[in-house]
């Protein structure tokens, strides 16, 4: 996860209280101080124990076949991506300026739950 282009004056990057939505790393604006024109960034580009948000998906999928006589058959098949309709949400906001900095954005970045049912005719 990149960081934000300013430099940190604080002991800690870590969220105080722990890491939520709101806090996903120390935000608070007394800890950031704007770098001078000219001045080379003497700090890492990226954060080294903080990571973007990630949580485990289920992926399901069934099919059954009916067989009608012994030439025709039936398929029929049913498959879910995400089906706990878990959200994965993008990075928090690294913009220095931006009174979000630091929180997670609201939309989601993966699909939503996903279903789909197929019949298949085979002769």
């Amino acid at each position: 996860m990149s960081r934000p282009d300013a430099n940190f004056v604080c002991a800690s990057i870590d969220a105080s209280g722990g890491q939520t939505a709101a806090h996903w790393f120390n935000n608070d604006p007394k800890c950031y101080k704007a770098r001078g024109p000219y001045e080379l960034r003497t700090y890492d580009d990226r954060f080294a124990n903080v990571r973007n948000p990630a949580a485990p998906q289920l992926d399901v999928s069934i099919e059954k076949t009916f067989w009608i006589s012994e030439r025709y058959s039936m398929q029929l098949r049913g498959e879910s991506f995400n089906l706990t309709n878990t959200p994965i949400l993008p990075g928090p906001n690294t913009n220095f300026g931006d009174p979000r900095l630091g929180q997670l954005p609201i939309q989601q970045n993966n699909f939503p739950r996903y279903v789909q049912v197929a019949a298949k005719f085979v002769f």
